[in-house]
């Protein structure tokens, strides 16, 4: 039997679409999953509950950077730290999930970042990414959430339809955006937050955001 300390997958290159499913009268995955392995299509984790990390903290070590990776989870939980870092992705889809310990996606680029319905119960860290598109909905974050250092849309296209969005997001913790860009401008119309956001040092197209300019003027 295999002890609860040890991978499932080490050492292991998948060069097609991996996919983890179980039925929801499952007990999930006691084990960790990944470790120094490397992935060239898409990671697609759903209806499963993880109570342990799904990736290795050195993954990124062995992991080469990928335009084309995408990583899909829907209707899972995660009871264990989950993060990546210093890695790119084409896109990362979240839904109708929900993470109960820390969350990291630090210094990444990311194509398409979409998160909806879903809950994050601890702090999430997703210092220093980029993101070509980038769109939250219906989702909650109950601790500390920093975007500091964060670059949102290409600062050489200018669209609305780009424009980062947190639509019906709720911060219940302190929420920082110190020094990010937002090239394509910002939507917080239906954003509701327990304190105040912190934007010191931001950079804001005013052109394509959707809320009175003045409400940033003392943090830019």
């Amino acid at each position: 039997m295999r002890g609860l300390c040890e991978y499932i997958y080490e050492e292991c290159q998948f060069k097609k679409e991996i996919s983890i499913s179980y039925d929801a009268q499952a007990e999930g995955i006691e084990n960790p999953l990944f470790d120094q392995s490397h992935f060239e299509d898409k990671i697609r984790l759903q209806n499963t509950s993880f109570e342990s990390m799904v990736f290795s903290n050195n993954l990124e070590q062995k992991t080469q950077h990928s335009d084309k990776l995408l990583i899909e989870i829907d209707g899972c939980v995660f009871n264990k730290m989950f993060a990546l870092s210093a890695l790119s992705f084409a896109d990362i889809n979240v839904k109708q999930s929900q993470f109960k310990s820390d969350f990291w996606l630090k210094s990444c680029k990311i194509k398409n970042l979409q998160i909806t319905s879903t809950v994050f119960d601890a702090s999430t860290d997703f210092e220093g990414s980029t993101f070509d598109n980038f769109f939250i909905s219906r989702t909650i974050f109950k601790d500390f959430a920093s975007f500091v250092d964060c670059k949102f849309g290409d600062s050489d296209e200018s669209s609305i339809e780009n424009r980062t969005t947190f639509d019906f997001v709720t911060f219940l913790g302190f929420c920082s955006f110190r020094s990010s860009n937002f090239n394509q401008g910002l939507n917080l119309q239906n954003t509701s937050m327990k304190e105040t956001l912190n934007f010191h040092g931001l950079y804001l197209d005013k052109n394509l955001t959707n809320r009175n300019p003045q409400n940033y003027k003392k943090f830019i």
